[in-house]
C-alpha cells in the first residue's frame, strides 16, 4: 500500500480508467488530492470524473496559507543564499560574478537577488513547489503523481523526489513549448543577442541625437528615479510624472539636478508634462536631465565589451549549476537567470553605470542622492556607480510605498544584511534609509537590517490619505469596488475568480478599478460584464472607493486606500500564488479573508448586509498604524531633517 499525492492546476484534466490504474499500485493506495490554481469548490467535480470519490483525501490549502506563506518566505530567502554561495570554479557565486568596472558582483544586479514578483514569476512558481513539496514530507508520500501544467515546477519536483527517493509520473503527457537551446538547457547567444543587444543598439542610435546637459558645478543635490519602460499610454506615463513631482518639487533646494530615467521616444501627454517640469524647474534654478542623455558612444562600446565578457561567465556558472548535485532551486529560477544574464536585464543594468559614471564626471561636486527606495537592481547600481566615482557623496534612500514581510526585495537573507556594504562581493546598502512608519521599521529591523540605518518620517506618498482621514465618516451605498494589480498575473486569478463567484448576483452595483498602468479587459469576459451590469472606471480612487462599502483586492496598496475611505476590505487569497499585501496578515472587522469563489460570494452578500458605519472607524486606527501620517497634512519635517535640509522650509 502506497500514500499517493495527486497535484493538479487545472480543473479540466481528465484521465481515463487504462491511465488511471497504470498510475496507481493499487486499489488500496491512501490518496491525498491536491487543488492547485482553482478553487477548492470545483473538487467533487473533479473527483468524480476521475472516479476517486471514494478513496481520495482532499487538502484543502485555505486553512494554513499564512503558515505556509510565512514558511516560503524563509524556504526562498535561504535558497537563494545557498545559490549565491554556491562553488562555480572554486569560487561562491556571487565572487565568480564580480565585475572590476563596476566593483560590484552583478549578483546584486539579477532578478534572483532582486526577488521582485513584479518583474519575475519564479516567485509564484517557488511558491507552488514548496507547497508541494511541503505535504509530500507531511504526509510521508511515496508517490506523487504531477497534473502540473507549468514545466519549471514540474522540473523542481522531479530533481526534489529523485533526491527523496520519492516516485514522480505525470498525469498525461504534457509536451512543453521551448525555444531553441544549446548544452544545459541554455538559449541559443544569437536569440538573446537579437532580443537584448540589437533592440539596445537601435534604441541607442536614437539617444545619440539627444542633447547632451552641461556639467554644474553647482549642483550639490540630485534626485534619482528611474520608471521602467510601461507599455501603456503615454497618458498613464504623463500621470507617473505627476504623481512623483508633485510630492518632491515643493520644496526642492536650488541648484537641484533630477536624473530621470523615464523614456519619451514620441510627441504625447508625457512628453508635453515632461516639457512643461523642465521648463518649470529651469525657472526656479534647477535642471532635469534623462538617462540616455549622458549616454556616449564609446559608452556603447563598454557594454557590448562588459555584456559579452559577463555572458560568457553566466554561461559557464549555468553549466556548474545545472550539474549533477545542483539544488533543485536552480530549476525555478532558470527563467530569471537568462534575463539577468544574457538578456535585457544584463544590458539595462550596464548602460545605466554608464550613464550614473556619466552624472558623476559631470556633476563632480554632488554631495548628495536622494531617490525612492524598492531594492531594486538600478538602486544598486546607483550605489556602485557612486562608490567607483564619488565615495563621498551621501546616497538616501526613502520608502515610497509599503513593505509588506513578502515584498522578499526588501528581506534579503540575514547574512547578507549582515554583511551589507562591508566588502566587494557585499549587498549595496544606501547610507541612510528613510521608512514611512513605525511599522516598517519594526518588520525591518526583524529582518535583519540594522536599525542605526534606518529613520521613521512621514509617509510622502500617501498625503493625500491624511485627507480621507480627516473628512470623517462618508455615506455609503450598495456598492463594490474590485481593486486591479500592477502585476497581470494577479490579476488573471483575481478577475477570473470574481467573475466565478458574482456572476448573477445581483442587488449591488460593482465597479472594476484597474491599476492606471495595466489594462484588464482581456481578463473579463463580455458576456459577464454584460449581463451583469459591471463597469471598468478610470476614475480617481478617492472617487470609486468614495460611497463603496466593499473593496475587494489581493496585494494592491490601494487596499490601504479603501481602508482610509471607509469599506470594508475583501483580502483574497490564492492557492498558488503569493499574497504580497500589507494586509495579509491585520486579524480586524474591517478586514476579511477569502479563499475561494464560494467563499467571497458569500463575503460580499454578507459584507453588504451587515455594512457598519462604525467600521470607518476602526480602519483609520489601522491606516494610522500602517502609515506615519502627520497632523498637518503638508507637513514633512522628519523627512527633510534627515536628509539635512534639502527644502527651504514652509
Amino acid at each position: 500500500m502506497e500514500r499517493v499525492l495527486i497535484a493538479v492546476d487545472r480543473p479540466d484534466y481528465r484521465l481515463d480508467c487504462g491511465r488511471r490504474e497504470s498510475l496507481l499500485s493499487s486499489p488500496g493506495d491512501i490518496i491525498y488530492f491536491l487543488p492547485l490554481a482553482f478553487s477548492s469548490d470545483t473538487f467533487e467535480g473533479y473527483a468524480s470524473c476521475l472516479d476517486l470519490e471514494t478513496t481520495v483525501h482532499r487538502i484543502d490549502l485555505a486553512g494554513d496559507i499564512v503558515e505556509r506563506t510565512d514558511g516560503f518566505r524563509e524556504f526562498w530567502r535561504r535558497e537563494l543564499y545557498r545559490l549565491a554561495n554556491a562553488t562555480v570554479r572554486g569560487k561562491p557565486l556571487v565572487e565568480w560574478l564580480h565585475l572590476a568596472r563596476m566593483d560590484v558582483s552583478y549578483w546584486w544586479l539579477t532578478l534572483m537577488a532582486e526577488r521582485n514578483p513584479l518583474k519575475s514569476a519564479s516567485l509564484d512558481r517557488g511558491f507552488v513547489a514548496y507547497t508541494v513539496t511541503r505535504f509530500l514530507e507531511r504526509y510521508d508520500i511515496s508517490l506523487l503523481i504531477l497534473g502540473i501544467e507549468e514545466p519549471v515546477v514540474r522540473r523542481y519536483l522531479e530533481i526534489w523526489c529523485r533526491k527523496r527517493g520519492t516516485a514522480c509520473r505525470l498525469l498525461w503527457n504534457h509536451r512543453d513549448r521551448r525555444r531553441r537551446r544549446g548544452r544545459h538547457g541554455y538559449p541559443d547567444l544569437y536569440f538573446v543577442a537579437r532580443e537584448a543587444l540589437l533592440g539596445y543598439g537601435l534604441r541607442f542610435l536614437q539617444w545619440a541625437t539627444a542633447p547632451k546637459p552641461r556639467g554644474d558645478r553647482r549642483v550639490r543635490t540630485c534626485i534619482v528615479t528611474y520608471f521602467p519602460h510601461f507599455q501603456e499610454s503615454e497618458a498613464a506615463r504623463g500621470r507617473y510624472l505627476d504623481n512623483y513631482f508633485g510630492p518632491l518639487g515643493k520644496r526642492f533646494a536650488p541648484d537641484t539636478l533630477v536624473w530621470l530615467g523615464l523614456p519619451v521616444h514620441k510627441p504625447g501627454y508625457a512628453a508635453g508634462r515632461l516639457a512643461w517640469y523642465r521648463s518649470a524647474f529651469r525657472k526656479q534654478g534647477h535642471q532635469i536631465v534623462l538617462a540616455h542623455e549622458l549616454l556616449t558612444p564609446p559608452a556603447f562600446l563598454q557594454v557590448l565589451g562588459q555584456y559579452l565578457r559577463l555572458a560568457a561567465r553566466g554561461r559557464q556558472a549555468w553549466k556548474e549549476l545545472s550539474g549533477m548535485g545542483a539544488a533543485p532551486v536552480v530549476a525555478l529560477v532558470g527563467e530569471d537567470w537568462k534575463k539577468s544574464l544574457l538578456g535585457w536585464t544584463l544590458v539595462e543594468n550596464l548602460f545605466l553605470f554608464e550613464s550614473f559614471g556619466n552624472l558623476f564626471r559631470k556633476y563632480p561636486n554632488l554631495e548628495r542622492i536622494l531617490y525612492p527606495c524598492e531594492m531594486q537592481a538600478w538602486e544598486k547600481v546607483l550605489i556602485a556607480a557612486r562608490n567607483k566615482h564619488n565615495p563621498a557623496c551621501k546616497i538616501i534612500g526613502y520608502q515610497h510605498t509599503f513593505v509588506p514581510d513578502m515584498y522578499l526585495h526588501y528581506h534579503p537573507h540575514p547574512f547578507e544584511l549582515r554583511d551589507a556594504g562591508n566588502g566587494k562581493h557585499s549587498l549595496p546598502l544606501p547610507d541612510r534609509l528613510l521608512v514611512n512608519s513605525r511599522a516598517s521599521f519594526d518588520l525591518l529591523t526583524d529582518s535583519g537590517w540594522d536599525a542605526d540605518l534606518l529613520a521613521v518620517v512621514e509617509a510622502l506618498r500617501y498625503h493625500h490619505v491624511r485627507g480621507y482621514l480627516d473628512q470623517g465618516s462618508r455615506e455609503k451605498r450598495d456598492q463594490v469596488v474590485v481593486l486591479g494589480s500592477i502585476v497581470d498575473r494577479e490579476n488573471q486569478r483575481l478577475f477570473r475568480l470574481v467573475q466565478e463567484a458574482l456572476d448573477g448576483m445581483a442587488g449591488f452595483e460593482l465597479l472594476i478599478k484597474p491599476h492606471p498602468f495595466r489594462r484588464v479587459e482581456q481578463y473579463l469576459e463580455p458576456r459577464v460584464l454584460r449581463s451583469n451590469g459591471w463597469r471598468v472606471t478610470d476614475e480617481p480612487i478617492d472617487r470609486c472607493l468614495a460611497e463603496a462599502k466593499v473593496a475587494v483586492v489581493g496585494s494592491s496598496g490601494a487596499a490601504v486606500d479603501a481602508l482610509a475611505l471607509g469599506c470594508r476590505v475583501l483580502l483574497v487569497h490564492f492557492p498558488d500564488a503569493i499574497n504580497a499585501s500589507v494586509l495579509r496578515k491585520v486579524n480586524s472587522p474591517a478586514v476579511w479573508h477569502v479563499t475561494s469563489a464560494r467563499e467571497l460570494r458569500a463575503a460580499v452578500a454578507r459584507a453588504l448586509r451587515e455594512y457598519d458605519p462604525e467600521l470607518q472607524h476602526q480602519g483609520m486606527n489601522l491606516v494610522r498604524y500602517l502609515l506615519a501620517l502627520p497632523e498637518n497634512p503638508e507637513s514633512t519635517e522628519l523627512f527633510y531633517r534627515e536628509i539635512g535640509g534639502l527644502g527651504d522650509g514652509e
